[in-house]
């Protein structure tokens, strides 16, 4: 009698085991499908599990023939910011809230990149070019300490735009991007990612398309959501621009979509 409850006590505490492994396989097949391009229905590079959020979209943006993908630039805490560590701070393109962090200006340059590389597979729209981050970075952080009015930014990006024969201009702002504090298979502090991604039509500054992607890597038994994520990232704790690349990645997919095929 004991050893049969003995035994029903092991197979119970391996159900978890066997559930994640289900997952597993499951999000492994998920991801089998997606990616082959050959399979009816198939959006290549993109697992749609909602990491990344939009908040606008206009059908303006199939009209889109040619798009200047600008820097993104970096918000800057202010005193308020670094005292009150929990206050959550509004975009003022998308409306969505964020909880910032301190970060390096090269974010903006890493996402700016990230995107470029991936809109740099689409046939269409006619993609441009700007990189003068400092520039854009000083704009935006003049016009958000003028109590939170970004015109002056907004301005900017569609002279930019203007001047080089663009319909619309793309951009964001980075809230976080904080790296990992560990290794691969330990961490003390996993690395977080937190950015917005608007697009502007030229030359009225209409806001066409908004999304956010704001993430903290978790435990995938804390999260099993995101075993697609895992299968494609790999069972470790990543690195932030791994994570990142995850939210662009996702935000692009979108776009794809709504852009106009040719």
């Amino acid at each position: 009698m004991e050893q049969e409850l003995a035994f029903w006590k092991s197979l119970i505490r391996l159900i978890p085991v066997f559930s994640l492994t289900l997952l597993l396989v499951a999000g492994c097949s998920f991801n089998t499908y997606v990616f082959d391009g050959h399979r009816g229905g198939g959006a290549s590079g993109v697992v749609p599990s909602g990491m990344a959020q939009i908040t606008f979209v206009s059908s303006e943006l199939s009209a889109i023939s040619s798009l200047l993908i600008a820097p993104f630039v970096v918000y800057m805490m202010d005193k308020s910011d670094e005292i009150e560590k929990s206050r959550m701070t509004k975009d003022l393109f998308t409306g969505s809230m964020f909880l910032p962090e301190p970060c390096s200006h090269k974010a903006g340059m890493h996402v700016y990149r990230m995107f470029e590389n991936e809109l740099s597979l689409l046939s269409y729209p006619r993609l441009l070019f700007v990189d003068n981050l400092g520039k854009f970075g000083r704009v935006f952080n003049e016009a958000v300490g003028k109590e939170g009015n970004v015109g002056i930014f907004r301005a900017r990006l569609i002279e930019e735009g203007g001047a080089i024969g663009a319909d619309a201009v793309l951009s964001g702002v980075i809230y976080r991007y904080k790296e990992r504090i560990g290794e691969a298979y330990g961490v003390e502090e996993p690395a977080s990612v937190a950015f917005s991604a608007f697009v502007l039509s030229v030359p009225d500054a209409k806001i066409l398309f908004g999304a956010t992607f704001d993430k903290t890597q978790k435990e995938l038994l804390s999260n099993v959501t995101d075993v697609g994520y895992y299968m494609k990232g790999g069972l470790t704790w990543w690195k932030v621009e791994r994570l990142a690349r995850f939210g662009v990645e996702d935000i692009v997919g979108m776009l794809k979509s709504k852009f106009r095929n040719k």
